[in-house]
């Protein structure tokens, strides 16, 4: 939706865009760190999954919808019988 956008997520940007700060590590930003851990909690346990199942976020919506694809490819192929490790595409 064009326009869409909540004024905490563009407040949370312009905010992001002024601190010029790398959260991908917690070397780089403890913060971000310990909110991912947070956010992975809450999914798991919305999603009723094992709390010891692996949760990871990606960079930006293209590289997460990859490897969604990859990670449904993967699993099709194998239903089938076709080992994608061994054989490749």
């Amino acid at each position: 939706m064009i326009g869409g956008v909540l004024p905490a997520a563009a407040a949370a940007v312009r905010l992001v865009f002024a601190w010029e700060k790398c959260a991908s590590t917690l070397d780089t930003s403890p913060v971000a760190d310990a909110i991912e851990i947070q956010a992975a909690r809450w999914i798991l346990e919305a999603l009723d999954l094992p709390r010891s199942a692996g949760v990871g976020f990606g960079t930006s919506a293209t590289a997460c919808t990859i490897a969604c694809l990859a990670a449904a490819r993967r699993a099709l192929l194998a239903r089938a019988g076709w080992n994608w490790d061994r054989h490749g595409a």
